[in-house]
């Protein structure tokens, strides 16, 4: 359905839907405010510091999803003992004790909940009001960490800060108390594969920081192996203000009950002593005071982790002249099965040898080695010996691994008689395993190959192994050693730190963005304390996805869209990991995949999927650095980078050479493996990359350059452009291709023209691409766009990397001035996470198309992508060495003027675009002093001069395409300067507003069973948003049983589907189909008709025990006596911890 069609449905229809939905339910979210109302989502807002870990403020007031223990990827989900709690007294009334959290399943007994909670998140900043009518006070939290931009030592220390702010609106005095519980967690932690779940030992004992007294948590646990990584020491303190009467309750048992201080807390609004060995230890500290009529207190607390230890272990492959013998698997070399093999069983290396026993003496002339279809795992060179003895070897034939490279070979010998082969690896490869498919032997004369015994080959591999142990620290050990000394010196200064952590956020909140994109800008930055790494000697990396990709770090083809926040905001992180990449290059040439692995080493690519054959790392990593260096002026950063920017891009060309000289192999959207070809992805990314790389070059290379991106866009409209899109891939060699429409073809194009580059096609082809793609992945499905669609409009895969589309589809139709359709691209990744998914601080990759559920991927590092939306509606790009700057502001159709954000990596400034008035200016309000942490964090080996404080802007242009335009006089970027433009408005601006795609290219819905329900809309009581409830209802009615309606959680006693047919038509039968997921159906049900929404009649009822008896392999049949209805309402009326409610297909049928 048309999402302009189900707008109008939805007026017509949806009022009187959601009207009888809300007598069973109520929203949890107001998108006006950004306001979570009583409810517990399954992320909360991460609190914590850059590479520190994080624990999560849930947004009822809870605690949970710690990793603050360096255990990313196996977080402390819930913590039950972690809560705040107030006592309020009135004068002459009895005490009311609440804890801060909503009653959500596992709850201590004797104890009460408050009853409301209103949450409000801006990362790292969020703002709690909690509301009960028995209390007397007003209570909110205001709880926040340091991120502060170019500031990264007060932006890694691991400290939250709480601050209770409690309110007397009575006209009488109130006592009042506020406590803060918190669990021992030392010894907690580990991995997926290795749980470390001993809490025994935990201590805490009162202490003091600064004006803080408290806490402080230790353990009694020592280690000599990486456990050393969850020991460590906590601090949970209360400042001392004057009229605070501070308690401690050194020891009680989270696990019991009920807590063992509550009795006393309630008394007497204290608490203290210790109780017993607790099973999981824990402490509380209370702070009580008497609060006049109208007076507020802030109950000012504290949280800090000092875990110092990160201890990486990894198992390395280290040069060695042994070799361990082997015979497992040989046989696969000799059983003329093409399906089985023989390999290393790890990265080959230079002395990997076969000894083949031929049987008896003869002189072999050739021999034929398979290496398997993928062309990918043949020797790096290979020298080829016979011996009569296997002792004495002659050397029949050498090859080098260009003549090696292929799936198969067959090989010449010198006649040189013998009884044995050798057969020996003679390069090194750190990701392509040797494997052997199959060997034949020819010996002189002879039509057949020499028959080989099935043990005849013995496997010679070269002992690589070394245990490499490092504590990579933590880069708040430079200034601290303890969590005392942090709270202490995070206290001191908290006014300071909160109002430098404001500064970024201001300005977009001022701003004349929307608002669901301010709350979307803010809280997608969120990866910058859940993914980073940052050790002691600068060494900074982020995790891909902290639960579900085992550690790994950098994900150079992810960092490609990720990477915008870090640019702006620390470009000295950004420079520090761009340059770790740098040494991580391969020898020849190619970017790797991955910078490290958590657990195993940092600053290496010699872990699992870490080095690959994907030419988008390679392309990728080019553009970074090169826009870097634009935005900064880092003349030294670009010198130091120049050689490896060179040997990248020679390596681009070599893998291109064999492709029609676009680079093949793998890339990010690795959902499907396909054969090596041309990828519209990675083709538009070297494109890119050429842009980048000749834009640094001296005129000779500059030249090369771009004759061969000449050469490059030939080829890709020869094989690639089908004359109306881009089709998704060819295969040179074989003429086959994929003609599908992918969503990320102009990838690089994007990445160019944010770093103030030209374009990298013909404006014409990438404007007409644009509209395409919106057309075939946008207009047609709500709220994901899918990644690959047929030509026919039909989606290709249901799996959807959704971040990624934000700036290779968002952004880039912004750039086209699809102003409207780039924002809704953007809109709709916010929908999913805020409105559909409710788990904003958790967002993945993958969603599924077009229903929009969340998939795998969770805590995603590309989340931050938001902001390069920022750079595209500006159009603002810099070129600091070519003193120039780029902007072209564009504006959506709903807007009048633009009052925008600016962030470079070294100024900040403030844009004002208002075309009534004829002006355009660019304020200046923030500047930076250059790399100010340069000495403490990592770069490779050479001089790390900082860049030129000057700044100075001597021409404009309205992109790189565009001519530019000399200012009358050069402008120097200092603090409050003005450079307006307003006379330059009709060459930098767009002539006219937003654009708009307005048609869509979709396959024809499949016809369905029952009465045609063309128009229907099937909506649910589960989704703030009744468009989005809708369109997830669509999934109900697509003919598509592989889609479906879910609960996407179990099933609970309430949960409501309602159906609208558009008209009153005469109705006896309802199939509820979940066949795809048979154990899904509602366990008893309410089913009701009405012709107005307004007045209901039960039509069928069934218990749990009758629906199981009922249904037939997922599939339900109501049967109703035949009554006239144009809506029908289903309310499933049982819960089932271990199922969720779906239906794959809703069909309806008459008499």
């Amino acid at each position: 359905m048309k999402k302009a069609v189900l707008h109008v449905l939805l007026l017509s229809s949806l009022a009187a839907v959601h009207a009888a939905a809300a007598q069973s339910t109520h929203s949890s979210f107001d998108a006006a405010t950004g306001t979570i109302v009583d409810s517990r989502w399954k992320s909360g807002m991460p609190l914590g510091g850059i590479g520190d870990g994080k624990i999560e403020l849930m947004t009822d007031g809870s605690f949970g999803n710690f990793t603050h223990q360096h255990n990313w990827d196996r977080p402390y989900r819930w913590a039950k003992g972690a809560f705040a709690a107030i006592r309020a007294q009135e004068a002459g009334g009895a005490p009311v004790v609440r804890i801060l959290r909503l009653q959500k399943g596992d709850e201590y007994t004797g104890i009460a909940n408050v009853r409301h909670t209103r949450m409000q998140g801006w990362f790292p900043r969020a703002q709690i009001d909690y509301a009960d009518d028995a209390l007397p006070v007003n209570v909110r939290l205001e709880a926040f960490s340091p991120l502060i931009p170019h500031d990264i030592k007060n932006s890694s220390m691991p400290v939250a800060f709480l601050d209770y702010r409690v309110t007397n609106p009575t006209q009488k005095t109130v006592k009042a108390s506020m406590l803060l519980s918190w669990p021992n967690l030392l010894g907690w932690g580990g991995r997926t594969d290795a749980k470390w779940d001993d809490i025994r030992g935990g201590r805490q004992t009162p202490a003091h920081a600064g004006a803080l007294q408290g806490l402080r948590y230790t353990t009694a646990q020592s280690y000599a192996d990486q456990r050393r990584n969850v020991l460590g020491e906590d601090f949970v303190g209360v400042r001392s203000d004057s009229g605070l009467a501070v308690s401690s309750c050194a020891s009680w048992d989270a696990a019991a009950e009920t807590p063992a201080f509550w009795s006393d807390f309630e008394k007497t609004g204290r608490v203290q002593g210790a109780a017993g060995s607790p099973e999981q230890s824990a402490g509380a500290v209370a702070a009580e005071t008497t609060l006049k009529p109208g007076e507020t207190r802030v109950f000012r607390f504290r949280v800090v982790w000092a875990m110092p230890q990160m201890i990486t272990m990894q198992n390395r492959q280290v040069a060695s002249k042994n070799t361990d013998a082997s015979k497992t698997d040989v046989e696969a070399i000799t059983d003329s099965d093409a399906g089985s093999r023989w390999d290393t069983g790890r990265a080959m290396q230079a002395g990997d040898n076969l000894v083949v026993a031929l049987g008896q003496s003869v002189t072999p002339a050739s021999i034929t080695l398979d290496f398997g279809q993928a062309g990918t795992d043949y020797p790096h060179g290979l020298r080829i010996e016979v011996s009569s003895d296997a002792k004495t070897w002659k050397e029949v034939a050498v090859k080098t691994a260009d003549e090696m490279k292929g799936a198969s070979q067959t090989i010449a010998l010198a006649p040189i008689a013998g009884k044995y082969l050798r057969l020996t690896n003679l390069g090194t490869d750190s990701f392509y395993w040797w494997s052997v498919f199959g060997m034949s032997v020819h010996t002189a004369g002879q039509t057949a190959p020499l028959k080989l015994a099935p043990d005849a080959v013995t496997a010679y591999k070269i002992k690589t192994t070394s245990l490499v142990v490092e504590d990579v620290g933590h880069y708040w050990r430079n200034w601290w050693s303890g969590a005392q000394g942090i709270a202490a010196y995070a206290d001191k200064n908290e006014d300071t730190l909160l109002q430098q952590t404001k500064s970024w956020q201001d300005p977009v909140l001022k701003s004349s963005l929307p608002f669901w994109m301010k709350l979307k800008l803010i809280n997608c930055a969120f990866p910058m304390f859940a993914n980073t790494v940052l050790t002691k000697d600068g060494r900074f990396a982020v995790l891909e996805s902290p639960i579900d990709m085992g550690g790994a770090l950098g994900t150079m083809d992810q960092r490609m869209a990720s990477h915008a926040f870090f640019t702006s905001f620390f470009p000295e992180l950004d420079r520090a990991e761009l340059e770790l990449y740098a040494a991580c290059q391969q020898p020849d040439g190619r970017i790797t995949h991955f910078d490290g692995n958590i657990h195993e080493v940092i600053g290496r690519p010699d872990v699992g999927y870490g080095i690959t054959d994907w030419p988008d790392l390679s392309s990728a990593w080019v553009m970074q650095a090169v826009k870097l260096y634009r935005w900064t002026g880092d003349a030294s950063f670009l010198e130091r980078m120049k050689p490896h920017i060179t040997h990248a891009m020679d390596w681009l060309e070599k893998d291109g050479a064999d492709d029609n000289l676009i680079p093949a192999g793998g890339s990010t959207y690795d959902y499907e493996q396909l054969p090596r070809g041309e990828f519209i992805y990675s083709a538009s990314c070297y494109l890119g990359a050429l842009r980048a790389a000749s834009a640094i070059s001296d005129p000779a290379q500059a030249s090369a350059y771009d004759k061969h991106l000449g050469d490059v866009q030939k080829s890709v409209m020869t094989d690639l452009w089908n004359g109306t899109f881009f089709r998704k891939w060819r295969q040179p060699s074989t003429g086959k291709t994929v003609e599908d429409s992918f969503v990320a073809n102009l990838a690089g194009d994007w990445l160019a023209r944010l770093s103030g580059l030209p374009r990298t096609l013909d404006p014409k082809i990438i404007h007409q691409s644009v509209t395409q793609t919106i057309a075939r992945h946008q207009k047609p499905f709500f709220p994901t766009p899918p990644m690959q669609v047929t030509p026919a409009g039909k989606l290709t895969t249901t799996s959807c990397y959704f971040l990624q589309h934000e700036p290779y589809l968002g952004c880039e139709a912004i750039y086209e001035n699809y102003v409207d359709d780039g924002v809704e691209t953007l809109k709709r990744v916010y929908d999913c996470a805020w409105e559909l998914n409710h788990s904003p601080w958790d967002q993945s990759l993958a969603y599924d198309a077009p229903s929009g559920v969340q998939s795998g991927l969770a805590t995603y590092m590309t989340c931050p992508t938001s902001w390069h939306v920022l750079s595209a509606l500006a159009g603002t790009s810099l070129d600091l060495p070519g003193k120039r700057l780029y902007v072209s502001p564009r504006l959506m159709t709903t807007e009048t003027e633009m009052h925008l954000p600016v962030f470079f990596s070294r100024f900040w400034g403030w844009l004002d675009y208002v075309p009534a008035q004829h002006r355009l200016a660019l304020r200046v309000d923030r500047v930076f002093a250059t790399d100010t942490a340069r000495a403490s964090l990592y770069h490779i080996a050479g001089e790390a001069d900082a860049p030129d404080s000057a700044m100075t802007i001597t021409s404009v242009a309205a992109d790189g395409d565009a001519a530019p335009i000399a200012l009358e006089a050069p402008f120097a970027v200092k603090e409050g300067a003005t450079l307006d433009l307003s006379s330059l408005i009709d060459r930098l601006a767009p002539s006219s507003r937003s654009e708009t795609v307005d048609f869509e290219v979709k396959a024809p819905a499949p016809t369905r069973p029952g009465l045609p329900s063309g128009d229907w809309v099937l909506s649910d009581n589960l989704h703030d948003s009744p468009e989005l409830a809708a369109s997830v209802g669509q999934t109900a009615l697509d003919g598509d049983p592989t889609s479906r309606w879910t609960t996407l959680r179990p099933m609970l006693p309430g949960d409501q589907l309602t159906l609208d047919m558009r008209k009153v038509q005469r109705i006896a039968r309802i199939v509820l189909d979940s066949a795809k997921s048979p154990g899904d159906y509602p366990r008893g049900y309410r089913l009701e008709t009405s012709t107005d929404g307004a007045a209901w009649s039960e039509a069928a009822r069934a218990d749990a025990g009758q629906v199981s008896s009922a249904q037939q392999a997922g599939v339900l049949t109501i049967a109703i006596t035949p009554t006239d209805a144009r809506y029908v309402r289903i309310t499933n009326e049982g819960a089932d911890p271990g199922a969720f409610w779906s239906v794959h297909e809703l069909m309806v049928y008459g008499e």
